[in-house]
């Protein structure tokens, strides 16, 4: 595996390549990866906006306005809100934060203190065989008291009309009924709601959007399949840790766009007071640590 840098509109990047992958983040901007190549012939799998470009954006910024795509996490919140004195932003700290990075024996290494989340935060980034990124987290919580946050992934996908999404759930909660216009139920069998099959992207000309959160996982995998394109992507990771997955897609809905988001979680729903107050985020003691073990794999199918 090499490490090189590069400038993308004047942001210093880092792209990680061996003779799979070709992985490009950016630490300015919360270690976004804003592209992932699968080589050999070369087929992007990350999504971006074709309307904006790569930028850093300062605390506080306003994510949908501002969603370039690609892959980014989320830490210590999703949904802007206000919890014990202290003002959450819109879709957490982390993605708008400057992230010190290094080089190590096996990748590289993130690393960043959040004030706001009271949480250190630090990755480190490794390229395997067989179209393998392997990520290994250590989340520290710098408070004196408990502190509660949602860590999520957040990888935006290229979509064709027909790829499925793979993921041994038993249980799928609509996460916004007006968003996706779907009132008949809240809770449903996945991949069934009614008649149709959610786990079915939907084409571009659909116009239609689907946001959920999928219960009861038997494997910690978030998986999806084209068809059409003959590739995959997917997210390993420990279920004691994200117990949840949710999917936010936009079939030519919202604004006009055409992607898909998997999105691995620690907590449900959006706003982080509630899951405190339902017991459904993760919670840290007093300088304890969280350490867990995300993988990419991505490939071809037949």
């Amino acid at each position: 595996m090499t490490v090189t840098t590069t400038l993308i509109n004047g942001l210093d990047c880092v792209i990680l390549e061996n003779e799979t992958l070709a992985a490009t983040l950016c630490p300015a901007a919360g270690g976004k990866i804003s592209s992932l190549v699968l080589k050999n012939p070369d087929v992007e799998l990350l999504w971006n906006n074709p309307r904006l470009v790569l930028r850093a954006y300062p605390a506080g910024t306003e994510y949908d306005p501002h969603f370039f795509g690609g892959i980014d996490e989320l830490l210590p919140n999703d949904e802007k809100e206000r919890i014990n004195d202290r003002d959450y932003p819109d879709h957490g700290e982390l993605w708008t934060s400057s992230l010190e990075w290094e080089r190590t024996e096996e990748g590289i290494r993130l690393r960043a203190d959040l004030p706001i989340a009271g949480l250190r935060y630090e990755k480190k980034l490794a390229l395997g065989g067989a179209g393998q990124i392997r990520m290994t987290y250590r989340i520290v919580n710098l408070r004196q008291t408990e502190n509660h946050f949602l860590l999520k992934m957040h990888a935006a996908l290229r979509l064709h009309k027909g790829d499925r999404l793979i993921c041994d759930a038993k249980r799928g909660e609509i996460a916004d009924a007006d968003f996706t216009g779907r009132h008949s139920a809240r809770f449903f069998d996945w991949p069934h709601y009614g008649d149709e099959r959610l786990d079915i992207a939907g084409g571009p000309e659909e116009a239609r959007n689907e946001f959920f959160f999928l219960h009861d996982l038997g494997k910690g995998e978030m998986r999806m399949e084209s068809p059409e394109a003959g590739t995959f992507f997917s997210y390993a990771f420990d279920t004691a840790v994200f117990p949840y997955a949710w999917y936010f897609a936009t079939y030519g809905g919202w604004n006009g766009l055409y992607t898909g988001i998997l999105e691995p979680a620690s907590a449900v729903p959006c706003s982080l007071g509630t899951s405190m107050k339902n017991g459904t985020c993760t919670a840290l003691a007093p300088g304890a640590e969280l350490e867990t073990i995300v993988t990419i794999n991505v490939g071809r199918i037949a």
